[in-house]
């Protein structure tokens, strides 16, 4: 039977598209499954995990589906999105239909034959989904995710997160993976992913857009569908190198918008750097503003480092005219170190020097 799984777009760096064998990438049960399980009827279901964690305004879908788009349900998917919530148990049923399970999940079920569980996966032929009345029942989930760190948060602050991602301003919504493998995308893929991280890459290759998938995957593009946006909930997937940050899911793109107006994202290490100089550059002008309203008494306290006096310490000299002291018509030149008085027509001066400009004892010569 042939696959349904899409066609996805990876392009190198160089931009050279290629198709992998026709399919997404696709997450693999690490473990087989426990077995068949049906419901005892006489006890509540314990298998209601994903209905737990719905809250006001916000609620999760139970049993969970992916029928969009020819992206169909395999157990791959089942165990990576009840996994993403850190449940203990993945259970499928009716070859499509995704249920979860904490850790007491299987208390009101009893196993029974595994041919009771005959109905294959409608997204991969090669597995089987459980039947019409029982569950095909993965264990241990949390670990079974390949190569993908495990949460390091709570459930409860996991939905606080994917419940608040409308208030983030790049945030621009969750969208299906893409159908259409000839389209311009840039992809790049490290077990140290984040969102700071896919969107300097994209910003580094000029794409306005920035998308993460699966917790380790950047998908740079240069539009999307904002009709074909998702619920929360599809974006599962915690950031491999960040777990409080939600980085797309296992067929789900997290779309951020690349902030091009000033060339920044969260966490850039530009900011604090313009912080700083910013900083730097307002010290910088307060001391150039103190240092210009102090110059003058700067300027006294460095002639005198120099052994200059000061306009108070001048020793003052006086000319002034023997035959008339009293005289009126008297001219008068000041030039701050040097005082003379004059009289006019006069060809008998006497001099009188005084160490002090208050000093009152003259020498007459």
């Amino acid at each position: 039977m042939k696959s349904f799984l899409p066609l996805l777009c990876l392009c190198s760096l160089a931009m050279a598209e290629l198709c992998i064998d026709n399919k997404a990438p696709r997450f693999e049960p690490k473990n087989k499954p426990l077995g068949c399980y049906v419901h005892n009827k006489t006890m509540p279901d314990t298998l209601n995990g994903l209905s737990s964690l719905s809250r006001p305004g916000f609620n999760f879908s139970d049993p969970y589906m992916v029928n969009r788009d020819n992206i169909l349900m395999d157990d791959g998917l089942c165990v990576a999105h009840c996994a993403d919530y850190l449940f203990t148990f993945a259970a499928l049923r009716q070859g499509e239909e995704c249920r979860c399970g904490n850790s007491d999940g299987l208390n009101s079920y009893i196993q029974v034959p595994d041919s009771q569980c005959n109905t294959t996966c409608v997204g991969d032929s090669a597995s089987e989904c459980g039947g019409q009345n029982a569950y095909t029942v993965y264990g241990n989930v949390v670990a079974e995710l390949p190569e993908i760190k495990v949460s390091k948060i709570g459930i409860e602050e996991k939905v606080t997160v994917l419940r608040d991602l409308d208030h983030e301003k790049l945030y621009k919504g969750c969208i299906p993976d893409s159908l259409i493998c000839h389209r311009e995308t840039l992809m790049q893929e490290t077990f140290d992913m984040t969102v700071e991280t896919c969107i300097e890459f994209c910003d580094g290759h000029g794409f306005p857009n920035a998308g993460l998938e699966s917790g380790t995957r950047c998908i740079c593009m240069k539009s999307f569908a904002s009709t074909s946006l998702l619920h929360p909930e599809e974006c599962s997937t915690s950031c491999a190198g960040n777990s409080s940050v939600i980085c797309g899911g296992p067929v789900s793109i997290s779309v951020y918008a690349v902030d091009t107006q000033s060339g920044l994202h969260p966490g850039s290490p530009l900011k604090p750097l313009i912080s700083t100089i910013i900083t730097a550059v307002i010290v910088l002008i307060a001391a150039i503003i103190i240092l210009h309203r102090s110059r003058k008494r700067l300027a006294r306290y460095w002639a005198r480092l120099r052994g200059k006096t000061s306009p108070e310490d001048v020793i003052l000299s006086y000319s002034v005219n023997a035959k008339d002291l009293d005289a009126e018509t008297t001219q008068i030149t000041d030039s701050t170190t040097h005082l003379t008085t004059s009289h006019a027509n006069s060809d008998d001066v006497v001099k009188i020097d005084s160490p002090t400009k208050n000093n009152s004892a003259y020498n007459l010569t």
